[in-house]
């Protein structure tokens, strides 16, 4: 039952997400862009902990070899952009499959 609810959660975490993602790439030509300093390693442990669900769900092995890595963007940009590349990567591998993360 646990792992129902926990599936169930992360399952309208991730429509919440997308529609937010929606919004504001429709919304974005009206917004200025916060550009600052991004750890990307970091962003990468977010969006890997978010889909941390399915991950289990598809028993997936994901290898990461993240350190510090700074880039200057719009964090909104870089985090649509990491969560996009996880999501497609958990979605199209294979059960039991293996993700290679390198450092970026």
């Amino acid at each position: 039952m646990e792992k129902y609810l926990k599936s169930l959660k992360m399952s309208a975490n991730l429509i919440s997400s997308i529609y937010q993602d929606i919004t504001f790439i429709t919304l974005r030509k009206n917004r200025k862009a916060k550009i600052g300093e991004i750890d990307i390693a970091k962003q990468i442990r977010k969006s890997l902990d978010f889909f941390e669900i399915l991950i289990e769900q598809k028993r997936l092995k994901v290898i990461t070899n993240l350190s510090y890595c700074k880039v200057n963007a719009d964090i909104k940009d870089i985090e649509i952009l990491i969560k996009n590349l996880i999501d497609n990567g958990v979605k199209y591998s294979k059960i039991n499959g293996v993700s290679d993360i390198p450092h970026p």
